[in-house]
């Protein structure tokens, strides 16, 4: 996930779809800016605020593999029970001069406004990691009310009647705990303050 990508730009299921992803899949996916994810070897998550000619004016999310088929299935396939709308798929052998020869696949889908599903609830995706800090501080600021993830270099706080003021919420717990170093509480404090909330 790019921390420098604007997720409450994109339409609101198709984000969370992506985020969704992530929290079922975090450990397949592979990026090449990975110190030990080889070139020829990769399985990445994209999403695109900007129109697809098949979406119909709507964000899109993306998985592309290169020489990672096992993965790229198993992902493919959450897609596509998640009820998402599948608009490209490739699957093909490529030559690159970096990597050589390699199999290509890619999918590109997006989910329909408002679909009635378990994972299409609201999630406040924060920068930085669910440290055992962190993740004390969630549950001293809303117990077992909502659910909490690891993503890659976010963290997601996921249910059902989240809203924007529990930013505030989190932000204060942090603020409160006894656990940070005071440099570590405003890192984490502005991290919460400028999450996307989807």
């Amino acid at each position: 996930m790019n921390p420098r990508t604007d997720y409450s730009e994109a339409d609101t299921a198709t984000a969370r779809a992506f985020v969704e992803l992530f929290i079922r899949h975090n450990d397949a996916f592979q990026f090449g800016i990975d110190s030990q994810t080889p070139p020829d070897e990769e399985l990445r998550g994209w999403i695109s605020v900007t129109n697809h000619k098949e979406a119909d004016g709507r964000s899109t999310l993306g998985v592309t593999g290169i020489n990672q088929s096992e993965a790229f299935s198993t992902v493919a396939e959450t897609i596509q029970n998640m009820g998402l709308t599948v608009v490209e798929e490739i699957d093909e052998q490529r030559s690159n001069d970096e990597i050589g020869e390699y199999h290509a696949e890619m999918m590109v889908a997006y989910a329909e406004d408002g679909v009635n599903t378990e994972w299409n609830r609201p999630m406040l995706l924060v920068y930085g990691s669910l440290s055992p800090e962190v993740e004390e501080a969630c549950y001293a600021a809303f117990g077992q009310q909502f659910e909490y993830h690891n993503v890659r270099n976010h963290f997601v706080v996921a249910g059902e009647g989240l809203t924007a003021d529990h930013r505030t919420q989190l932000s204060d717990a942090v603020s409160r705990s006894r656990e940070f170093f005071e440099e570590d509480k405003r890192d984490v404090r502005s991290s919460i303050h400028t999450a996307d909330l989807l």
